[in-house]
């Protein structure tokens, strides 16, 4: 194919996959989990469309865009502040494994180990709960609905409440001992427990004539697809999943090219027109030659790499919070999402201000609830808006039959009245939801399974296989259990 007809076929490949993507995110009266089913089949047929157009190495929608080009920029990098590489190498693998870090990283206990704990304290005890805020980003009302009850009051858009569960005290004490790698190995397992009991409820329910899905259906699925445009923002999405990929390969690439081992080729995995991954290909053979620290290095550089932007970013959250935003914007209480087959959904604009509730007035989220207090099935609902006034007949609650829903999620939102508040919303957008997939890619690829860097370091610096291939296999369990709800889930 000619290659000016083929580059004009990309073009339209991609803006029809834009078009696609923003009709399945805009329609209404699809589930959540349709949608996302919807943008996947979508970005399927495109990605091996462009992948034909262009000759492309890939398949089933899947395919790889690079080359040599950029190598010439991680060998650069690589010859500059090494000791500073090093050293990040080793502080991801404090925060990976805590305490046990110690026999892993084969040093003393010097400034920087003690450095690393007192990173991985802050990270805990700072940084990660306010990855709950930017759970309003990702659209599954299970999650949203989390978000607003543990983590935005009704004062401030970052105020969060913590209170001393003994889940919680456990947890901690995982994460001093264990690292992240703990915490998420724990927290993980913990998650399949609820949702087996969830099962054991719903089989014993069907034994009894009843099909009760309430306890699956409320459970917050531990695995989730995050697709740009279908259930996060599709542009700031797709911008927070391209840093994060960049800023972690091309961290193993450093490492690596600091090792004198050579680099083939570096690139980005699309899946249609959204990118799912980017990679630098070392010498393997050279990798295996190494001693078992370097391989330990270059393999948790990407890890590290990914702690650090979660905490830059987390600053730059708290900057546009507290710095830029309040003269902007003001924040109230906005319908966040509508949930699907519920009176609302279709009817009510998401993010539109919630002015009164039942004819009483609203300035917190408190006020919502003492209004709705009485909202019972079969009764009328009123709901005073800045877009509108709405009076709906409520419905019965899968959580509870006396209590009458309309199907929305509440939250404490920011009031975008003009493009410049917008545009900084945007940016805090763009910055929350990067803190949290970088924060979560670092966890996650912590855990000992085959496609995640905690799998290569388990293996590297385990010498008895069959612990490494347990907790593999407890992992993967693990992960097929909280997918469970996704079944149940409307």
């Amino acid at each position: 194919m000619d290659r000016r007809i083929a580059n004009a076929l990309v073009v339209a490949i991609v803006i029809l996959s834009v078009a696609s993507i923003y009709y399945i995110y805009a329609a209404g009266d699809i589930s959540p989990i349709n949608k996302i089913l919807a943008g996947i089949i979508a970005m399927g047929i495109a990605g091996v469309l462009i992948q034909r157009a262009k000759g492309l190495v890939g398949g089933y929608g899947a395919y790889m865009v690079g080359g040599r080009r950029g190598i010439a920029t991680v060998d650069s990098m690589s010859k500059r502040n090494g000791s500073f590489w090093h050293s990040m190498a080793i502080w991801g693998l404090i925060l990976g494994f805590g305490l046990l870090s110690y026999p892993l990283i084969r040093r003393k206990i010097d400034r920087l180990y003690l450095f690393g704990m007192v990173s991985l304290a802050f990270m805990y005890l700072f940084v990660f709960p306010y990855t709950i805020v930017s759970l309003q980003f990702i659209n599954i009302p299970q999650l949203q609905a989390f978000s607003y009850a543990s983590s935005l009051a009704s004062s401030s858009p970052l105020s969060l409440s913590f209170s001393l569960s003994p889940v919680y005290i456990a947890t901690t004490i995982v994460t001093v001992v264990v690292g992240f790698a703990g915490y998420t190995f724990a927290l993980l397992v913990y998650n399949a427990g609820l949702i087996l009991g969830g099962v054991v409820q719903f089989v014993s329910s069907l034994a009894g004539g009843v099909s009760n899905t309430t306890p699956l259906a409320s459970q917050v699925p531990g695995v989730a697809p995050l697709i740009p445009g279908i259930d996060i923002p599709l542009l700031a999405g797709v911008l927070s999943l391209a840093i994060l990929l960049v800023i972690h390969e091309f961290s193993h690439g450093v490492l690596a090219r600091m090792f004198k081992v050579r680099l083939k080729s570096i690139g980005v995995l699309l899946f249609g027109i959204i990118p799912i991954g980017a990679y630098v290909e070392p010498d393997e053979k050279a990798v295996s030659r190494l001693a078992g620290i370097k391989q330990t290095k270059i393999i948790s550089a990407g890890i590290s790499a990914n702690f650090i932007a979660a905490f830059a970013f987390f600053l730059l959250t708290l900057g546009v919070v507290y710095v830029v935003a309040p003269h902007f914007y003001s924040y109230g209480v906005v319908i966040a999402s509508t949930l699907p087959n519920y009176p609302a959904n279709g009817i009510i604009p998401v993010g539109a201000q919630v002015l009164s509730w039942n004819n009483v007035p609203v300035a917190s989220l408190q006020n919502v609830s003492a209004a709705g207090a009485t909202d019972a099935p079969n009764k009328t609902v009123t709901v005073g808006t800045d877009r509108g006034n709405y009076t709906l007949m409520a419905v019965a609650s899968p959580a509870n039959a006396t209590k009458g829903i309309i199907g929305v999620h509440l939250g404490y939102g920011p009031l975008l009245r003009n493009p410049p508040a917008r545009l900084v919303y945007f940016f805090f957008t763009l910055f929350s939801l990067s803190m949290l997939l970088n924060f979560l890619v670092a966890i996650v690829n912590l855990l000992p399974v085959p496609i995640f860097d905690g799998w290569r370091i388990y293996k590297i610096n385990i010498k008895d296989q069959r612990i490494v291939k347990g907790l593999a296999w407890l992992v993967v369990i693990a992960l097929l259990v909280n997918v469970v709800p996704w079944a149940f889930y409307l």
